[in-house]
């Protein structure tokens, strides 16, 4: 199954939050992307999971996989914080996927600059940006790391931010999910999809809860905003 995820406490009913399914909608509308060299955020398992997909569908997959992950576990290609990865050549990879990611990376500009740097001429990124999310005060235990949320989206803050990376509107796609009750049910349930009616997944562009990113990276890629190398104690 596509995108599972356990519940953080046993009160919670097993399933899938309402956001989930959103994301796992609009990466099948996008199946064809999951060819070539692909690497993904954190692990490999969806990219390699749509590949196969890819593969029986269109006839069509991946010819290699890499993960990238900011700490190491044994089972990344690349350690790297994304905002600063410049241990990753540029133009490696066909399709990049970085999901529930962006919002918790404090200099997310630059995160965008090198995920689209490492892209090919032509290549796809597909990422998604929280229009909510629940907040944890004391940040999230990670493998050891502990990340935060910093943020929350808009469709016109993204249309700026992409704006200075170099990226026209015709170079992204915006995908808009949510509403009311959604949003109130995000908050708090993971529930199965199976008792989910088609109504709760109905969208209202004013009350979004997630927009989905497609952005292809032109042949002429020139962006505005340029990522510096950072400053670390001790280096």
């Amino acid at each position: 199954k596509l995108l599972s995820v356990f519940p953080v406490k046993k009160m919670f009913i097993s399933g899938t939050p309402i956001i989930r399914f959103y994301w796992e909608k609009f990466l099948l509308s996008h199946l064809e992307d999951f060819q070539g060299d692909a690497a993904e955020i954190d692990s490999k398992a969806n990219i390699e999971c749509l590949g196969k997909y890819n593969l029986l569908i269109n006839g069509i997959g991946l010819r290699s996989a890499k993960a990238i992950d900011i700490v190491s576990s044994g089972n990344e290609d690349y350690v790297a914080d994304l905002s600063d990865c410049w241990n990753i050549p540029s133009e490696q990879f066909d399709l990049l996927l970085v999901q529930f990611t962006l919002h918790m990376i404090l200099d997310d500009k630059a995160a965008l600059y090198h995920s689209t740097r490492i892209l090919k001429p032509g290549g796809v990124l597909l990422c998604n940006f929280p229009a909510i999310s629940g907040y944890f005060p004391n940040g999230i235990l990670y493998k050891g790391y502990r990340g935060y949320v910093y943020r929350w989206y808009t469709p016109q803050l993204l249309k700026e931010i992409f704006k200075t990376l170099g990226l026209e509107e015709k170079d992204y796609t915006l995908t808009v999910n949510g509403n009311r009750i959604a949003r109130t049910l995000y908050a708090d349930f993971y529930i199965p999809k199976e008792v989910i009616p088609n109504w709760l997944l109905k969208d209202d562009p004013a009350v979004p809860i997630l927009i989905s990113v497609r952005i292809k990276k032109p042949l002429d890629w020139s962006p505005i905003f340029q990522a510096n190398k950072k400053c670390r104690l001790g280096n």
